[in-house]
């Protein structure tokens, strides 16, 4: 568990948020603070410290990934949601097929299919399932989904139907490259490998039509933190969220002119609605969650 936080005063806060573009500022310390402290305790790979933030409350803030925030508070767990993107990309090109196991593939094609990822439970899987089903019309039902990492939450258990493997210290990049897989939803592309290619054609262009007309974000991970936090020291929350927001001023991220980590509770309102009617229809939450009860009044003033 996190160490206690002093009632008044500087804190130091320990964190589990990994080096992007946008959190590069405040990692570096080019973006400080004389009432907050961050240490960046958190391992290497962010999702590595999911299990121990939900299981533990190992960290006083994360970045953390949305389906496993909505599960975690379905479980119970006393964790509020931030209005501050930490993970953000367009999602079209996260799924790659083997193309000596499925030459010429399209996405409807991935119907009946055996499809890897680390993950049945992780968000970049829940944008692709979508865009597949509403953009291209695949039966998802009619995918063999086949991961090795469960969900976050100790309560929450993958469906019946995924099909569990043991990756042995491989990656399921190198085990699609392999033709362990029919396609895999993977977190970008395998570039220079003449064994993979991108399954949805012009990735890109379709990302940007797709935003053009649903004017959504596909989010990946948000700021969190323990819910007695913006309770017991709101100036604290008030300020990390500064510090987060001038760390990503210093460098934006942005795709075809949009802006990949909007700011503040309204901005990201239409993007967690979008996510929690997804996880609802994908099996990975029962509860219709409205967005107003995933924040603290302080973290939904912001």
């Amino acid at each position: 568990m996190a160490s206690p936080i002093p009632k008044s005063g500087p804190v130091t806060l320990q964190a589990n948020i990994m080096e992007y573009v946008n959190t590069k500022a405040i990692r570096a310390g080019d973006v400080s603070s004389d009432l907050v402290k961050i240490e960046f305790t958190g391992p290497k790979i962010a999702n590595q410290g999911f299990k121990p933030l939900i299981r533990e409350a190992k960290f006083h803030i994360s970045e953390l990934a949305v389906v496993s925030f909505l599960q975690a508070r379905e479980a119970g767990k006393p964790l509020v949601m931030a209005p501050a993107p930490i993970l953000s990309r367009f999602q079209h090109q996260n799924i790659s097929y083997n193309v000596e196991r499925c030459p010429g593939m399209k996405p409807k094609d991935v119907e009946g299919k055996l499809v890897g990822l680390r993950s049945y439970s992780q968000t970049t899987a829940l944008w692709v399932r979508a865009i597949l089903k509403h953009e291209y019309g695949v039966d998802l039902g009619s995918i063999r989904w086949t991961c090795y990492d469960p969900p976050h939450p100790a309560e929450v258990k993958d469906p019946d139907f995924v099909i569990p493997f043991d990756p042995a210290g491989r990656t399921v990049e190198e085990m699609l490259v392999a033709g362990a897989f029919d396609a895999a939803i993977i977190g970008g592309t395998i570039k220079g490998e003449p064994k993979v290619a991108t399954l949805i054609p012009d990735a890109e262009k379709a990302a940007l039509d797709w935003y053009a007309r649903k004017k959504i974000v596909p989010v990946n991970h948000y700021l969190v933190m323990g819910a007695d936090l913006p309770k017991e020291r709101p100036d604290v929350v008030r300020e990390v969220y500064r510090m987060i927001g001038e760390s990503k001023k210093a460098n934006p991220l942005t795709a075809g002119g949009v802006d990949l980590l909007p700011m503040g509770f309204e901005a990201n309102r239409p993007t967690i609605e979008q996510i929690i009617e997804f996880a609802l229809e994908q099996g990975l939450i029962k509860t219709r969650f409205k967005v107003e009860d995933l924040f603290d009044p302080v973290t939904m003033s912001l």
